[in-house]
């Protein structure tokens, strides 16, 4: 569907708060570390490549999820009654919500979730419509190719 997508960046991968997200969630006191060796009867080891790897696709999982049932305040994106910990569950990942909270991409109010910035530094409104007709973009473009 058209309003199914979701703005990425090429180096989110490299985003210093991925970067500390990974770290925070490799922590042996981390509520993954927990998890994993309380559920799994196995230490958590894994690179922390990985670790950022699996931060990017949760990411793109709450931010997809999120600014489909959020709404938009100013550039920030609120989301009555969600908690960190459904955060957690739409990422599939323990203490996720508490590793966004901690880098700034997430807060947590009275009222549920805010992800600040959200649409100015990260996505674009999905009730918001293409302002600009097709046949003025491709003049655009060839304009630009010609010159």
């Amino acid at each position: 569907m058209a309003g199914d997508w979701i703005k990425m960046r090429t180096d989110l991968y490299r985003d210093p708060k991925v970067c500390v997200m990974a770290d925070l969630l490799m922590d042996t006191e981390s509520e993954l570390s927990r998890f994993v060796n309380d559920n799994k009867r196995r230490d958590m080891t894994v690179t922390r490549n990985v670790t950022r790897c699996a931060c990017v696709g949760a990411l793109l999982s709450v931010w997809g999820v999120l600014r489909h049932r959020g709404k938009r305040v100013g550039d920030d994106l609120c989301c009555a009654f969600v908690t960190l910990a459904v955060i957690d569950d739409i990422s599939d990942i323990p203490g996720f919500g508490d590793v966004m909270e901690h880098v700034g991409w997430a807060e947590q109010t009275d009222e549920g979730i805010t992800l600040p910035r959200f649409f100015s530094e990260y996505n674009a409104d999905p009730a918001d419509k293409q302002k600009t007709p097709a046949a003025e973009r491709q003049a655009r473009y060839r304009r630009n190719k010609m010159s």
